[in-house]
């Protein structure tokens, strides 16, 4: 995965952003989408949303406006 996204950008933030930030929000996300265990589910939709706001702190996801 690293050596994928330092093919994108050279950015060491950028690429610790997307590892630290970005994918674990669409990990949990599509997990959460996948199970149709209804405990698992609210563990992962629990999972996502710390991720999500973990994703929406972040100063580089601020200086895009989302």
């Amino acid at each position: 995965m690293t050596q994928a996204l330092k093919g994108v950008t050279d950015d060491l933030d950028v690429q610790n952003w997307v590892l630290m930030c970005l994918l674990p929000w669409a990990y949990w996300q599509q997990q959460t989408d996948k199970t149709r265990n209804p405990l698992l589910k609210a563990d992962y939709r629990k999972a996502t949303e710390q991720a999500y706001e973990q994703l929406l702190k972040h100063p580089i996801t601020q200086q895009m406006g989302l």
